[in-house]
């Protein structure tokens, strides 16, 4: 895990953007659209597995932004944590199925930076990504893959995963079948 004060800010700036997510949960016609998940990664380039969590947040009908974090392992040729913030743009829905296209940034601290055989290699590092996804929603969860590019690196990582939406600001549980719509 994180070994330097900077991978501890960026671990705790990410996780204060995703808590703080929940306040959004009080503008009521947001109210059942907020969702947090995980993920795995891979990255194709550097051959890596990662894990993520994420947390994605409604900013009008077509916007969500989505924070998250993904960290990859030790044991890959490259050891990194990646602190994110993307927009994702729907443009239409296919039923139960939504495809995206997906513009951020990235804060990433590279821990096995001083192997890389580039020169401008470095432990701390700010980046753009541009890329698509495709979600199929059933119910409150959401199982989505996504393409996401770092035109700065060149390289292309793919994320799997699933977002777990909250119903009347809170997760799981079921609806009442006859409950009054007062109470929902």
């Amino acid at each position: 895990m994180p070994s330097s004060p900077r991978s501890y800010l960026v671990v705790f700036i990410t996780c204060a953007v995703l808590l703080n997510c929940q306040s959004l949960l009080s503008q009521k016609r947001y109210k059942n659209t907020f969702g947090l998940g995980f993920s795995a990664a891979y990255n194709f380039q550097t051959e890596s597995f990662g894990a993520g969590l994420r947390a994605s947040v409604p900013m009008g009908k077509s916007f969500s932004l989505v924070p998250q974090a993904t960290y990859f392992f030790a044991f890959n040729p490259v050891h990194e944590l990646h602190g994110q913030v993307n927009l994702h743009y729907h443009p239409f829905r296919l039923g139960r199925f939504m495809p995206y296209l997906i513009a951020g940034a990235s804060v990433n601290q590279w821990f096995s930076y001083a192997a890389s055989p580039y020169p401008q290699a470095r432990a701390l590092n700010f980046l753009a990504e541009l890329g698509a996804g495709i979600s199929f929603r059933k119910r409150s969860v959401a199982f989505f893959v996504e393409h996401r590019y770092n035109p700065i690196w060149q390289e292309g990582t793919i994320h799997l995963g699933a977002l777990f939406y909250s119903r009347n600001g809170k997760f799981g549980g079921r609806r009442k079948p006859n409950a009054c719509p007062a109470y929902l």
